[in-house]
């Protein structure tokens, strides 16, 4: 049951699509704009910190995801 770290073994987030990571971030971005104000809950503040490790964690993915297909920031905006 133990993880297969072979070279061959596809890598999860590579899978991933760079729109679809762009687009998950772009979301994450605009809720954290509507509750950026003054959350007025708990609730608020527990989304706020989720947003913000969720999008910390899909900006890291899309990073690494843009590196192993070889693309610099530089490229991918163009």
């Amino acid at each position: 049951m133990g993880q297969d770290n072979s070279p061959n073994q596809s890598i999860p987030w590579s899978d991933l699509s760079i729109s679809s990571l762009e687009a998950d971030i772009a979301y994450f971005d605009a809720r954290l704009a509507l509750l950026r104000e003054t959350p007025s809950s708990y609730y608020q503040e527990a989304q706020i910190r989720a947003y913000k490790e969720l999008e910390n964690v899909l900006g890291e993915h899309l990073r690494r995801l843009r590196h192993a297909r070889g693309m610099t920031w530089k490229k991918a905006k163009s």
